[in-house]
This record gives structure tokens, sequence and C-alpha cells, in this order.
């Protein structure tokens, strides 16, 4: 691929294989060939930071940093930019997780976001958003660069007083038995 530092991964149901670069765009391996897309492509930014793949319809959804860094979906050779944002004066997007409701949520440097039915809402947490994850019954937790992990609710996000051993939270998962797990910047939580 065009960049030797690999940002975030991610496989599509055909089995591609997307690689999010530090400044060399979006690669993809299609098993034969690799694939690179650039701002000359129609990206926003040129540093790809978080990849989601939509659960409805296997598209790719990538978060982008920089003055130009935005929220970008790529279906086949068409790419779709949404940005910039309200809340974030940089669009950073650190963080992408499409749900099977439809919506995009994505973390920012000022906040989370959704995107549903075209239209972005944004709501602040007063912290960079760096991980986002569907729970079991559909509930939105968010995890953040310097206040741990909070679970997001009517347009809030309820930062919990005490959980993962450090509150640099670097990803979150929610496991097949409903239960969310974190990665920090000291281990697991």
């Amino acid at each position: 691929f065009s960049d030797g530092e690999a940002r975030c991964l991610a496989e599509t149901p055909d089995g591609t294989i997307w690689v999010g670069t530090r400044q060399g765009g979006l690669s993809k391996f299609d098993g034969t060939t690799w694939t690179t897309l650039t701002t000359d492509n129609g990206l926003p930014s040129q540093s790809v930071a978080a990849l989601g793949v939509d659960p409805n319809d296997g598209s790719v959804w990538a978060g982008c940093l920089g003055s130009t860094g935005a929220l970008a979906h790529i279906v086949g050779a068409t790419i779709t930019n949404y940005g910039p944002f309200a809340l974030a004066p940089v669009p950073n997007v650190r963080c992408v997780a499409p749900t099977l409701s439809g919506r995009v949520w994505f973390g920012t440097d000022a906040g989370i976001g959704r995107l549903e039915n075209g239209v972005i809402a944004e709501f602040a947490t007063g912290t960079a958003v760096t991980a986002i994850a569907e729970g079991a019954h559909g509930e939105i937790w968010v995890g953040s660069a310097t206040r741990g992990v909070g679970r997001f609710d009517n347009g809030v996000v309820a930062f919990l007083p005490s959980g993962p051993p450090s509150s640099s939270i670097l990803s979150l998962y929610v496991d097949p038995a409903g239960v969310l797990w974190a990665s920090t910047s000291v281990g697991l939580g």
C-alpha cells in the first residue's frame, strides 16, 4: 500500500481489506491487487484515522484528520464527504461506527456526531471522542481522550464515575455476550 504507517484496518463482506494510512490515503487489497484512494479520488484528507464497515450494505466509512478532514463514505468508486462540523474547528474524525439502525456515529476533537438520513447532529462532550461502539441493545458507548467511558442518551454523554484502568480510551468493543471492553493507554478494562 501507499504509506508505511497503517492507522486502522477493516474488512468488508466481500473479503476486501481496507487500510487507513497516516498520510497516504486509503488503500484496499482485493486479494490480488492493492488500490489506493487519495484526495485526487475525492477523499477529504490523506490522513485516515478510522474505518467502519456499514452492517447494512458493506460500504466503508472513513474518518479523516486535518484541516480538510471529514467523514467519508465509500460506495464502489463513489466517495461522499460529510463536514465540516460546527463543534470542531479542525474536523478531525477520530472514530466511526455505522449501525444497523442506519445511523453513522463518529467522534471528533469536540464531541460525538450522528449522521442520519444525510443530516449531521453534533453533541459536545468536553473532550475528544476516540472510540464509539454500539451495545447489544442499540445503546451508544463513547470512549474519550481524557474522561474515560460514557453512554450517549438523549443528546448527552454521561461519563461513568469509574471503569477502565485509565481515562484515556483507545478503542471499544462489545462482545457477542454484550460485554463492553475498553482498551486504554495502560491496558484493558
